[in-house]
């Protein structure tokens, strides 16, 4: 009975996370192109959330970038050369995936 309460509370809890990082993705802030294509995301979701140009955005502030879409962010590392030098978060994100 009690590995029951467990499974279930764990199950209601995933889903809260689940849900959490639903919302999360949902609400993101959302990095953008300028010029020729200003306005079009660097991940081309089209879901609400708020959207910055890439080369504007406080991207240096962790605060802020905890609020960014995963997948911008990623296009953004993506797009140093490997020679250049570049933030450490940069560095994490690549190392990520």
């Amino acid at each position: 009975m009690l590995d029951g309460v467990i499974f279930i509370a764990l199950g209601h809890h995933l889903v809260a996370d689940q849900f959490n990082e639903t919302q999360r993705i949902k609400m993101s802030i959302h990095l953008t192109h300028t010029g020729f294509y200003a306005g079009r995301r660097f991940c081309e979701s089209i879901d609400d959330g708020r959207n910055v140009h890439g080369s504007y955005a406080p991207l240096n502030n962790a605060v802020f970038r905890e609020q960014c879409c995963n997948d911008c962010l990623k296009v953004w590392a993506d797009s140093y050369d490997d020679g250049e030098i570049f933030p450490s978060w940069v560095s994490a994100i690549r190392n990520e995936g």
